[in-house]
């Protein structure tokens, strides 16, 4: 007999995280979601034999592309991204979305997509850590229908591992400084999504906040207000 697949199963339910100000009356909100989807190639020998099934990129990749379009996101980042052409950029496209990827220097990347509805992209910039494979994407998107507003997004993944907490702390103030650089002086709301790889996020979240930024770690959906139009 040949081997089964499993079943499919219901998505878990995730929920915003909706920030103060987001129903004010007049004002556009936008909706962001930041999602480490494990790139396949991680996924072969560090997961115990009982997950495998489950964990397999084939019956994936079909229930990440139904979590990531269940809220329709303006904006979409994706971290550990190791099908970026053959699957995230063609099947996000029949949804509208059109997108760019960064690789590391392994085998997967950080991948940023945003809704052509809402946005289209007016610059772009990737500068690569000093001391990691990994590094921060930089978009700045106007309004379709305004192009003389719009928003900032950073995309990164820092780097993994407890013992490289100091590491980290040098990748954010890189982070902040070559974001802070590519804004230039433009006002425009400004969002970093990421995974950063911290249980407690206390320094990164404090360097964000003194910086008017608003960060997400791993599997978060933010909406905010982002501007009067």
């Amino acid at each position: 007999m040949g081997q089964h697949s499993p079943k499919q199963q219901t998505l878990l339910e995730r929920k915003f995280i909706t920030l103060k100000d987001s129903e004010s009356k007049g004002r556009k909100s936008v909706t962001l979601l930041q999602f480490n989807i494990l790139a396949e190639w991680l996924s072969v020998n560090d997961f115990p034999e009982k997950s495998r099934t489950v964990i397999d990129w084939n019956f994936r990749k079909n229930n990440l592309i139904s979590i990531i379009l269940e809220h329709s996101p303006d904006i979409i980042t994706l971290e550990e991204c190791d099908h970026f052409y053959d699957w995230f950029k063609p099947e996000l496209a029949k949804a509208g979305y059109e997108g760019i990827f960064q690789p590391k220097r392994d085998k997967d990347g950080t991948a940023v997509f945003w809704s052509q509805k809402t946005f289209k992209i007016s610059n772009y910039k990737y500068s690569r850590y000093k001391t990691d494979s990994q590094g921060l994407v930089m978009l700045e998107l106007t309004y379709i229908d305004n192009d003389q507003k719009g928003i900032f997004v950073g995309a990164t993944h820092l780097k993994a591992k407890i013992e490289f907490g100091e590491m980290r702390k040098e990748q954010v103030e890189l982070l902040l400084q070559e974001f802070t650089q590519f804004k230039k002086d433009k006002k425009w709301p400004s969002f970093i999504l990421g995974d950063f790889t911290e249980k407690s996020r206390t320094v990164i979240d404090w360097n964000f906040r003194k910086n008017n930024l608003i960060s997400s770690s791993n599997g978060q959906m933010i909406r905010r207000i982002i501007c009067i139009r």
